[in-house]
């Protein structure tokens, strides 16, 4: 099948792109590079081959969309640009909500024109918020807590007002916890223009550049006073929409009603500090840590229960923790000697 990838220079848009080409799709990416480089691109050009072609795009412009997204042009469309730092959405929402929701409606009106019939949509474990119940599963009622979190939440309930609408319409939301890692080539990994604000990343170049790395509350109630995260390898969550793809285009999908919601997580949780360690363990240097107060929209525990995508997708996150840290440190020296 054709699919169409938005996003596909950013960290989880690049991997997602060769998981498809790999399975035997041919991928068009497009991307604004707001927040990635050319590079992620020609890195998946080289893995690839032929079975990838990409250009420059904004999803917010209507006429480039309408252009890109012609009757017949694509069987799938796979959402997956967004802004997604929660910090930076606190300090400006109106970009939030212009870039994920605005564009997530250019995205959806040409879809709908050129009849596109199947959709996957990259949202986000934030949209749960702070839930009493761990492992958290699709059934647990949304409660954002920033910006960033509220924008993936209405693109969500766009998706599945427009499955209600048009009955052959099929879709697929993807909450993604905590994506790490890279691909174990080194090709390809996370290369943002802005300083992450997410702790893996992070912690790696604390690791790197003997910086130090601040951990953002020691006095939640978990074992260490550090919050827990449920830590998934991005090459696992690029697999996951793959699995999307071929679920939507089986019988198993039809006859819904309403978007189906998947969490991709491994269902184990890991806390800062056993995080910090971790890489430590792999890259057999010492991280530099300074504890400092909460964030603001900082949770104690976020987990997914991962058993629906399992049972319906056939999916299951295969790689592990570890492995996520010596894929992304190989690159410069894996080892960090």
């Amino acid at each position: 099948m054709r699919m169409l990838v938005t996003g596909g220079a950013g960290y989880v848009g690049s991997h997602t792109c060769v998981a498809l080409a790999e399975a035997g799709h041919e991928v068009f990416a497009i991307d604004n590079f707001a927040n990635s480089d050319e590079s992620a691109l020609t890195g998946v050009s080289a893995l690839v081959g032929r079975r990838f072609e990409w250009s420059r795009a904004d999803i917010r412009d209507r006429d480039a969309m309408a252009k890109l997204i012609a009757p017949g042009a694509f069987d799938v469309i796979l959402h997956l640009a967004a802004l997604k730092s929660v910090p930076e959405s606190l300090k400006k929402p109106e970009l939030y909500w212009d870039n994920n929701v605005g564009g997530m409606a250019v995205l959806l009106r040409a879809g709908r024109a050129a009849e596109t019939s199947m959709f996957v949509f990259s949202s986000s474990a934030t949209v749960y918020g702070a839930q009493e119940r761990v492992p958290i599963s699709e059934s647990a009622s949304p409660a954002p807590l920033n910006p960033y979190a509220c924008t993936k939440l209405a693109g969500e309930r766009m998706l599945s007002d427009l499955v209600h609408s048009q009955p052959d319409f099929r879709a697929c939301i993807l909450r993604y916890f905590n994506p790490v890692g890279a691909h174990k080539s080194g090709g390809i990994g996370e290369n943002l223009k802005e300083p992450a604000s997410n702790l893996f990343p992070m912690a790696i170049a604390a690791c790197r550049n003997q910086r130090t790395v601040e951990i953002y509350g020691t006095d939640y109630e978990t074992p260490d006073g550090s919050a827990i995260r449920d830590y998934v390898h991005v090459m696992d969550i690029a697999e996951a929409h793959v699995s999307a793809v071929n679920f939507l285009a089986s019988d198993k999908s039809r006859n819904r009603g309403d978007a189906w919601i998947f969490n991709l997580g491994t269902g184990q949780g890991c806390s800062v500090i056993e995080l910090i360690r971790k890489i430590e363990k792999v890259s057999r240097r010492p991280i530099i840590t300074r504890a400092t107060g909460r964030r603001k929209g900082d949770i104690a525990i976020s987990v997914a229960d991962p058993s629906l995508s399992e049972a319906l997708l056939g999916w299951r996150a295969r790689r592990s923790l570890e492995e996520a840290c010596a894929d992304v440190l190989r690159p410069d020296d894996w080892r960090c000697k």
